[in-house]
């Protein structure tokens, strides 16, 4: 499973007026977000569906729960988090989580994870805070339910690679990258994670 990722930080060097040329859309969108970085971050995501699914952003809908999808294309999801975007496309309903590594978060174990979960992490908090976490949530948007569904309604088994929620198994895989923890989960099985880094310069094709 390919996870395409974008660094939003070299939007800083792209003119604001390719931008608007080039993802309109992601420009309003990206307008609502106050800190510089999620508006980037935003826009990231718009260059990823223009290049990565070859569409254009106006192509996208949206389920009840707010999952986007192309219809009659490839289910795909988006994340982003630390100044980087990411897109992940299949051949099933998918989803991709990505987090920042920070101390920060540890403080939501008790909110997240059952009673098992939570000694697991307690025994190395830091990576497996955010192994747990990204997988969890990776699956979560997958199901298409995001926070609609409960993190503490199922429960993870790292070295599985699989997980049932209501019934529905799911495949994940988990890797870390750039101080970032990335998860991907599918309802079909799949080997391993592969991240495949896209620049977003001026000179670029995708301009």
């Amino acid at each position: 499973m390919t996870v395409y990722v974008m660094d939003a930080e070299a939007l800083r060097t792209v003119p604001t007026d390719k931008l608007r040329r080039i993802i309109p859309l992601r420009c309003e969108k990206a307008q609502h977000f106050r800190r510089p970085q999620d508006q980037r971050m935003c826009l990231a995501a718009g260059l990823l569906i223009r290049q990565v699914l070859q569409t254009d952003e106006s192509a996208i809908q949206y389920t009840a729960y707010g999952k986007p999808f192309l219809p009659g294309g490839s289910p795909f999801n988006l994340t982003h988090s630390g100044g980087y975007t990411a897109l992940v496309k299949a051949g099933a309903p998918v989803g991709v989580d990505m987090e920042q590594i920070q101390a920060g978060n540890l403080s939501l174990i008790p909110h997240l994870f059952s009673r098992k979960e939570a000694d697991w992490i307690h025994a190395d908090p830091l990576p497996r805070f955010h192994m747990l976490w990204s997988i969890k949530e990776s699956i979560m948007k997958a199901t298409g339910l995001g926070m609609q569904l409960s993190p503490q309604s199922f429960e993870i088994d790292p070295e599985a690679g699989q997980s049932f929620v209501n019934g529905q198994q799911w495949f994940f895989r988990y890797t870390q990258w750039q101080n970032l923890s990335v998860a991907v989960a599918c309802a079909l099985p799949f080997p391993a994670l592969c991240i495949h880094p896209l620049t977003c310069h001026a000179s670029d094709a995708v301009f």
